[in-house]
Parts: C-alpha cells; sequence; structure tokens
C-alpha cells in the first residue's frame, strides 16, 4: 500500500504523502467531533443554503435554524429549549472554530454578520446526502451476506459434528 495521497483535483505535483498530511493535521491541531445536534445543524444549514440564490446566510437565519433543529431534539428527548439565542450563538461559534463556517463583515447588512459553509462543510453535508438514500441498501445487502457467512458456519459445523463456539446455541439453530 503507498503512502502517497491520491489528488483528485490536482496533478501529481501537488500530492501529498500521508507522512505529510498527518503532520500538517498535527501541526495546525485540526480536530472534528460532531455530536447528532450539531450534525443535524451542519446538515439543515446546507439545505438553506442551496434553496438561496446565493450561498450566504445571515445570523437570524442561523438561529432559526438552529431553533428548528433544536426543538426537534427537545421533543425526542422531552426536555426544554432554553435560551435559543444564546445556545444558537454558542454553536455558530463553534461551527466558526471547527471551520464548518465562515463569517464576514459586511456594510450592507450594517455591520452584522454573514456566514458562508465552508468546502468542509458542504463535504460533510454533500458525503450524508448522498450516503443516506443508500444506507438502507447496504444494510439489506450486509445482514444478506452475513446470513450467508452463517448459513456456511452451520453446515462446515454439521459436517464436522463440532461445536462452532456456542454459535449454535447463541442463534438458536
Amino acid at each position: 500500500m503507498s503512502d502517497q495521497a491520491p489528488s483528485s483535483q490536482h496533478g501529481e505535483d501537488d500530492a501529498q504523502t500521508v507522512p505529510e498530511l498527518v503532520s500538517w493535521v498535527k501541526h495546525n491541531n485540526f480536530a472534528l467531533q460532531l455530536p447528532p445536534e450539531r450534525l443535524a445543524f451542519l446538515l439543515a444549514m446546507a439545505v438553506m443554503s442551496q434553496e438561496r440564490l446565493e450561498d450566504e446566510l445571515s445570523e437570524h437565519e442561523l438561529v432559526d435554524v438552529f431553533r428548528l433543529v433544536s426543538e426537534q431534539f427537545i421533543s425526542d428527548e422531552s426536555g426544554s429549549i432554553g435560551n435559543i439565542a444564546f445556545r444558537a450563538n454558542n454553536a455558530i461559534n463553534e461551527m466558526v472554530q471547527a471551520r464548518l463556517l465562515s463569517r464576514f463583515t459586511s456594510e450592507m447588512t450594517e455591520g452584522d454578520s454573514i456566514y458562508r459553509l465552508t468546502p468542509l462543510a458542504l463535504g460533510i453535508a454533500d458525503y450524508y446526502a448522498r450516503h443516506r438514500e443508500y444506507s438502507t441498501l447496504k444494510l439489506s445487502v450486509q445482514l444478506s451476506m452475513v446470513a450467508d457467512e452463517i448459513a456456511k458456519a452451520r453446515g462446515a459445523q454439521r459436517k464436522t459434528a463440532m461445536p462452532l463456539f456456542g454459535v449454535t446455541m447463541c442463534m438458536g439453530f
């Protein structure tokens, strides 16, 4: 296995090795952790951004999106929403710090911040959107493969008449 990192957008001269990429991540202290509520917020922002002609979102729009996401999570947990503006501001700042949102100040918006999803955020949102529709099919295929492997193991166990590490008892065969 090569330690050369693939580069689909650049020529071979721009390709980096795995050690170079690891060093870059370590040097910049990059990290990514998205709890389910933050991931849902990111996906909701991506959908809202795609529905607009421009990719820019105002802070007010982000607070509204955060409110919608929070209401769904809170209704699932039977809790209270609390101070939505404060919590939304924290979530927005976390997304900016994680380099998922870019913050701009515009004279046209009277000094209010406007936001744009970064290429990383768009890539994450695109990944989840593309793979969401295939997850049920993938699970079905995986379960079918597991069932085939269990059937093969069961057949082999019957041929040798030796117990197969308790699989017979655990699986109810």
